[in-house]
């Protein structure tokens, strides 16, 4: 997802993948001034199955995504996350921005896959 902006204190951002993913990349527009304090990243599998979390994990629901700081974005942070077998579904969240309030301006969500990664496929 590219070119994003998310207008809300506690919004959501969607990404749709279909192949192999270990690396999230999010920038924040910066026009208003750095105003996200804390996101998380959640995956949920498009065939029901969960790509992401204990082992034998089989909701269907929302995981977490292991490896992201989700803390401060800034004008661009990577996230090395743990593989994410596609297709599933991404989730950013923004929970707090600072000021208390303010709206949080994600420019950018996307998903790539590392050199090591694609190496080892």
């Amino acid at each position: 997802m590219t070119g994003h902006t998310i207008d809300s204190a506690f919004a959501q951002a969607h990404l749709t993948t279909r192949r192999y993913i270990d690396a999230l990349m999010y920038e924040e527009d910066l026009v208003s001034g750095q105003t996200i304090a804390s996101y998380v990243v959640e995956v949920r599998s498009e065939s029901g199955t969960n790509t992401s979390g204990p082992a034998g994990s089989d909701t269907g629901g929302w995981l977490p995504v292991q490896g992201t700081r989700g803390q401060t974005v800034g004008p661009r942070i990577v996230d090395v996350v743990a593989a994410i077998a596609g297709p599933a579904t991404l989730r950013w969240s923004c929970n707090a921005t600072l000021p208390m309030f303010s709206l949080a301006h994600l420019k950018t969500f996307a998903a790539y896959v590392t050199a090591s990664l694609a190496m080892s496929r």
